[in-house]
């Protein structure tokens, strides 16, 4: 690393060229890394996106140093360890280690899109455990509000696309279902008789109102939630109707 930016690391490059592909095509490539420098080594500048101590963990991994590799690891570190990962493309190497400190933690449920909902899409994906993967993602699709917010983690843009536009697919099946209704209503090919249409089409009109979905939102539905449109939807009040064909005696005996 540039001693102005960050630590230093003196590394071996056979080591690191076994255990990173990146790390073969940049040393062993047509880039300036690839030639050694006036004092005999090969230097290879970083950006200042990752954890000093996450990037010292990963090379102590890869270079064997296994008395200075933790136990345990929290979801932060453990996300600043899958980012180097991810970007060194070193998986292979890294592979037992997080699979331990794994199967110490536990994924939470989230409630809301936040910095460590993210981070666990994250090492979700590059350690390949695919049923976090699947629960976070869903819980993302249902919490979000417009493009899912990284918090600086990079996590890979196809992933931030899918969950929103599976946001957004469900979001307008939503909605189609509402328009839906009403069409029915207005149809008379819903609701018993004509009171119990116009006390249920007046109920859901009243509560798109009271929502501010009339007219009814368009995509991408910012600021909306798959959470909180469900939860508008529950507190729609209906209103107690008799209707005497539900309530009419059978003469006939069947039924």
């Amino acid at each position: 690393m540039n001693p102005a930016l960050g630590k230093q690391f003196l590394v071996s490059k056979k080591h690191l060229m076994l255990s990173s592909r990146r790390a073969g095509k940049v040393l062993e490539g047509s880039f300036k890394e690839s030639t050694r420098e006036k004092d005999g080594l090969f230097h290879w500048n970083f950006e200042p996106m990752f954890d000093s101590m996450a990037f010292e963990i990963v090379m102590h991994i890869i270079h064997g140093h296994t008395r200075q590799i933790p136990e345990k690891a929290s979801v932060d570190l453990l996300a600043q360890i899958a980012a180097i990962v991810d970007d060194l493309e070193c998986q292979d190497s890294i592979w037992f280690f997080a699979k331990r400190w794994l199967s110490q933690m536990k994924c939470p449920d989230f409630h809301e899109t936040s910095e460590d909902l993210m981070r666990w899409i994250l090492i979700s994906f590059v350690f390949e455990e695919s049923e976090i993967f699947k629960q976070i993602t869903n819980d993302a699709i249902r919490y979000s509000t417009d493009k899912t917010p990284t918090f600086g983690l990079p996590i890979r843009p196809r992933i931030l696309e899918n969950i929103g536009e599976r946001r957004q697919f469900i979001l307008a099946h939503l909605f189609a279902h509402l328009q839906k209704l009403q069409s029915q209503l207005l149809e008379q090919s819903l609701g018993c008789n004509q009171g119990c249409r116009a006390m249920m089409y007046g109920t859901l009109t009243q509560g798109m109102k009271s929502n501010s979905w009339l007219p009814l939102p368009l995509s991408p539905y910012t600021s909306l939630s798959i959470s909180s449109a469900l939860q508008k939807l529950k507190a729609v009040q209906g209103v107690d109707y008799y209707c005497p064909l539900r309530y009419s005696t059978n003469l006939n005996g069947d039924g």
